[in-house]
């Protein structure tokens, strides 16, 4: 099942949130993608845990863009792709 990544931010009317939501989607669609790309590699779970999106999901930052747990998303998205 796809995670339904729209409905995960709550839209307003402030351009500032707008912003930071595309920001946050834009991350979840890129790191999707690179999880279908490492789907069959031996040695996924340590390339995708150093991977930018994954730092970024734990970081500082993304937790100034929003109040989601970005370690939650990562797992989701893992079992979406990997189905685990």
């Amino acid at each position: 099942m796809k995670m339904e990544t729209d409905k995960m931010v709550k839209r307003s009317g402030d351009p500032y949130t707008e912003l930071a939501n595309r920001i946050i989607l834009f991350a979840v669609d890129d790191y999707r993608n690179k999880l279908r790309f490492l789907k069959r590699k031996d040695d996924r779970e340590e390339i995708i845990s150093n991977s930018e999106e994954e730092m970024f999901f734990c970081s500082e930052w993304f937790n100034v863009l929003t109040v989601l747990d970005g370690k939650d998303i990562a797992k989701k998205l893992k079992k979406e792709v990997w189905g685990e």
